[in-house]
């Protein structure tokens, strides 16, 4: 008795046979334009991710000279200028004493409204230590911080600001946080911002501002 698989025609397993293979070539064809689809995504998503990273850099440096800009609001600066020309008033030689303490009351005056104006944007000092064990920790120490425009004390927690503040820290040694105070207490504002100021943050600045006043020159994902 013939087996039963053996009496499928011919016929009929040609037929099977091209069927699937033109299905097999069409998905193969179908997987290979899918997957150059892909490697072009590929590059796109890679592009875009470029982009993305370098807008991310642009907008942390236009975040950072708006800091700058509205570090020292025009009544800081003014009461600031105040207070220096009344500090330097006050150490001229030909003032009497009780012009002398008139002049010290004002500047301490003067120097309240400044440190109750003053948004407290540049912040020097340092990090406190719990000390070491070899020491027994007798050689710890607080940490101190002060607005490096008005000297006011800030405290450790608030050094980088609550949220929605924005700040910029600059630390300094325990042994030239006095110095540096006093240093800072008589610099023009300019200067001051100016040590804040990264280098090469402006010409970062101008030279994208420069390549694209409008909407930048970034080459499209198309491409």
């Amino acid at each position: 008795m013939t087996a039963p698989i053996l009496n499928v025609s011919a016929e009929l397993l040609s037929a099977i046979e091209a069927e699937q293979t033109h299905l097999q070539a069409e998905a193969e064809a179908t997987t290979e334009e899918i997957r150059v689809q892909i490697r072009k995504l590929g590059q796109i998503i890679g592009r875009l991710e470029s982009t993305c990273r370098r807008a991310e850099i642009r907008l942390g440096r236009v975040a950072l000279v708006r800091l700058l800009q509205g570090a020292v609001p025009p009544v800081v600066a003014e009461l600031r200028e105040r207070l220096q020309a009344t500090e330097v008033e006050a150490m001229g030689d030909e003032i009497t004493v009780r012009q002398l303490g008139e002049l010290k009351r004002l500047a301490a005056d003067l120097r309240q409204q400044l440190q109750q104006a003053c948004p407290h944007a540049l912040v020097i000092g340092y990090d406190g230590s719990e000390g070491s064990k070899s020491m027994d920790y007798d050689d710890g120490y607080d940490s101190r911080w002060h607005c490096a425009v008005c000297d006011a004390n800030v405290e450790p927690e608030e050094r980088r600001g609550r949220p929605g503040d924005h700040r910029l820290v600059a630390i300094v040694t325990r042994s030239k946080l006095g110095t540096t105070r006093q240093e800072l207490d008589a610099l023009p504002l300019d200067d001051i911002i100016e040590d804040f100021t990264p280098k090469g943050l402006l010409g970062a600045i101008e030279a994208y501002a420069a390549l694209a006043p409008d909407t930048g020159s970034e080459p499209s994902v198309n491409k």
